[in-house]
């Protein structure tokens, strides 16, 4: 079995009952030791980030952070662990997968719905399997370990609020439920960025019926580095009046990088396939693929984060890092 290094970055996990309620534990190791004894040895290393992180408050800065810690661990043979708050779970997964962290040992990431030390809680249950996995000398890439699934993390989710098995496999959510084996990728296409990297600011925008010209020029002013639009369908979007359109060319002229994704589960984007998807393509939009939202945010910002801009952007975002363009 190879060892472990678990990186506990805070979640409910990890918490205990104080006088106000639920609160991070004073230390993660102390619980462990406690709630599941032995499972760890002198060949792993527990790592705690204090104080604790709400996941709420996770941001690009912290995936970094993480990124190079585990390109550490699993470089020198460790497993990892990432104990992780479950609310931003999918998009810490979806970028150490685009960080291509995992380099000759897996990084697991699992956290809990009831706190390890409640009644029935699911928190032992999962951070067992996720140790499991992390040891496999068989196993690699970056997964999400929860309510008894194994998921890839460019295709992990959280689709619940209350029930065990919160996370699922995007294509499981469309009807498709086959497995899909994490390519190894002997050339690594971008690693974690610098400690100091580029200032990147990238913006997450839904569609939806009525969208308006006078919501969409807030982004004109913004004119942010990336933008991510979740479209109708297989790549359509609301043309009120031509604004949308004339949005995003203007933002695509000044340099920002515009990636479309789908708002359903199953399926690709196609800006070939209506006149409204191909107002898009006309517009500038690249076409994001299969890719999730997570997944399609966290590439782009990685790729951003390293400096890159226009043309060298539009290319890198197109390679395939670890199996992420295969995923439908």
């Amino acid at each position: 079995m190879r060892p472990v290094t678990i990186m506990y970055t805070g979640g409910t996990i990890g918490m205990e009952l104080g006088e106000r309620g639920w609160r991070p534990a004073a230390s993660f190791v102390s619980l462990l030791d406690r709630m599941l004894p032995g499972c760890i040895d002198g060949r792993d290393v527990v790592l705690e980030y204090a104080p604790a992180v709400d996941s709420a408050h996770v941001d690009p800065a912290l995936w970094y952070k993480i990124g190079r810690e585990c390109v550490r661990a699993t470089s020198s043979g460790h497993g990892v662990i990432v104990v992780h708050g479950t609310d931003t779970l999918s998009w810490t997964a979806a970028s150490l997968a685009m960080q291509q962290v995992a380099r000759g040992a897996p990084v697991v990431l699992t956290g809990s719905m009831i706190p390890m030390v409640g009644h029935d809680s699911d928190g032992i249950r999962n951070l067992e399997q996720a140790l499991s996995v992390a040891r496999d000398p068989d196993t690699h890439g970056v997964l999400v370990c929860f309510g008894s699934r194994i998921i890839p993390a460019v295709r992990s989710r959280k689709i619940s609020t209350s029930t065990f098995d919160a996370f699922r496999d995007v294509l499981s959510l469309g009807g498709v439920d086959t497995p899909w084996s994490i390519p190894r990728n002997k050339e690594l296409a971008l690693g974690p960025p610098p400690p100091l990297p580029a200032v990147v600011d990238v913006g997450l925008v839904t569609c939806y019926p009525g969208l308006s010209a006078g919501f969409l020029a807030g982004l004109t002013a913004w004119q942010p580095s990336g933008l991510v639009l979740e479209c109708f369908g297989n790549g359509t979007a609301p043309f009120v009046e031509g604004a949308l359109q004339q949005v995003l060319s203007d933002l695509v002229r000044h340099g920002t990088l515009v990636v479309a994704v789908s708002q359903c589960a199953d399926g690709a984007i196609d800006l070939d396939h209506y006149e409204a998807g191909a107002a898009l393509r006309d517009a500038g939009v690249l076409t994001g693929r299969c890719l999730t939202r997570e997944t399609a945010f966290a590439k782009l910002h990685l790729i951003l984060s390293h400096g890159l801009r226009g043309q060298k952007a539009a290319d890198m975002f197109f390679r395939d890092f670890c199996g992420e363009t295969r995923i439908c």
